[in-house]
């Protein structure tokens, strides 16, 4: 079994992470649907937030390139097969 995304992950403050996303009310969708067939949201628990940064991880490095998504953004640098992983409030473009 392949470690690194799991190393990857264990300094991140999933505690934190969690708290500021149970402050803003940002809700995940779920694998649930109400009575209609509509896709539930839910601000994922401690444990989801973990489970998604492992998977996120893991899959930058088999993909070998960066990905963004449900705030957290991993980045792939090719010359050291190597990862980093934040989870980010908001970002600015600058052109």
């Amino acid at each position: 079994m392949d470690r690194r995304p799991i190393n990857k992950v264990k300094n991140l403050d999933f505690k934190r992470i969690h708290s500021v996303m149970k402050f803003l009310d940002w809700k995940w969708a779920t694998d649930e649907t109400d009575d209609e067939g509509n896709t539930l949201l839910k601000v994922p628990d401690e444990f989801d937030i973990i489970q998604t940064a492992i998977r996120l991880v893991a899959e930058a490095f088999e993909r070998k390139e960066s990905i963004s998504t449900a705030g957290f953004h991993v980045y792939y640098y090719p010359e050291e097969d190597d990862v980093d992983i934040s989870f980010v409030l908001t970002t600015t473009k600058v052109y």
